[in-house]
């Protein structure tokens, strides 16, 4: 699948109303992991306040020990 078939699919995920936003990032995660070969791990890092760190919110494939990164 190419990045231009992905595009509608992401925004319809991200459009879903009433769908907790860490659920819709999430799927879009399993949507890249599932359709881009060369990813096995796709996830979305936070700004964690005003702290100078980023916080794992949403992920698919493998744990990672990685949840705060300074």
């Amino acid at each position: 699948m190419t990045y231009e078939d992905l595009k509608p699919k992401v925004t319809t995920i991200l459009n879903q109303k009433d769908v907790d936003i860490y659920l819709k990032l999430t799927s879009v995660c399993e949507l890249l992991q599932n359709h881009v070969d060369s990813y096995d791990w796709v996830g979305f890092y936070f700004k964690n306040g005003d702290k100078q760190e980023l916080i794992l919110k949403a992920f698919a494939g493998e744990p990672t020990d990685h949840t705060v990164i300074p």
